[in-house]
């Protein structure tokens, strides 16, 4: 059904030379984050198949101390633990990168909450870059339990983050199709300047305002869900607009639909 609102989007969309004009300057515009994000993710990919197995073998040193409890094993559990530490930091950077510019990239972000996403996304960089000093600097079992113990103060944080701007990429992407919508609403109005609708008078009417009553709805559930995204950030509360979200994108999906049929049909 998603592959399906886009395909219809974009067909519609496109019997706009002066949106396609315009879409040139975007994606031209857009090319070299775009390529960005796509470079940033191999490599976020990497680094986490790494850690991954920087953890796996960290556990076997583990398990090796427990059952030896000899120095030697001790330190090979250290040195495995500081790896697995320097690694998860490492990544964790990228990861965060990746965050900082698919919010740059989208355009249907409500900018205040961008902006403060984007500033979140800083500060927790600067926050997970000193812990990687840290843990490079520290090379005993003392100061690798030490920056352990200081990373579950982060971890919390950069979970709130994820799901902060996961929400804030899901919604964006429904705004922007709404946002684009909203001309082509106009461009299928009957009583608009010039046009000259094959079906008749009564039925363009009808149907025209079967379209306007959908986005006057999805109007009101995208802001609905901008204003408790901005309430759950002030109290510091989880987010959760997913029924929100799939009322709209079910709303957004019937509008192209019928968009779709009255342009046919013209």
């Amino acid at each position: 059904m998603k592959k399906t609102i886009v395909s219809i989007l974009f067909f519609l969309l496109m019997i706009s030379p002066v949106w396609a004009h315009a879409q040139v300057d975007l994606i031209s515009e857009k090319k070299s984050i775009i390529e960005e994000i796509a470079e940033v993710d191999r490599t976020y990919k990497g680094q986490l198949a790494e850690y991954r197995q920087a953890a796996d073998q960290f556990n076997i040193a583990k398990g090796q101390f427990t059952k030896l409890n000899t120095l030697a094993s001790l330190e090979v559990a250290v040195q495995d633990g500081r790896k697995a530490l320097l690694l998860r930091d490492r990544v964790l950077l990228t990861y965060l990168k990746l965050i900082e510019l698919k919010l740059l990239e989208s355009d249907g972000i409500n900018l205040e909450e961008k902006t403060i996403a984007l500033d979140m996304t800083k500060d927790l960089q600067q926050d997970f870059q000193a812990h990687l000093d840290l843990t490079n600097n520290a090379i005993d079992r003392v100061a690798v339990n030490q920056v352990a113990d200081d990373f579950e103060i982060l971890a919390p944080k950069i979970t709130n983050l994820s799901n902060y701007v996961s929400t804030l990429l899901r919604i964006g992407k429904l705004q922007t199709i709404y946002d684009h919508s909203l001309s082509l609403v106009e461009k299928t109005n009957p009583n608009a300047a010039g046009a000259e609708p094959s079906l008749k008078q009564n039925e363009m009417i009808r149907a025209h305002t079967e379209v306007v009553n959908l986005m006057e709805k999805i109007y009101t559930n995208l802001r609905y869900g901008w204003d408790e995204i901005r309430v759950a950030r002030e109290k510091e509360k989880p987010i959760d607009i997913s029924k929100s979200n799939a009322s709209v994108f079910a709303d957004l999906s019937q509008t192209m639909l019928f968009l779709a049929e009255i342009v046919s049909k013209r």
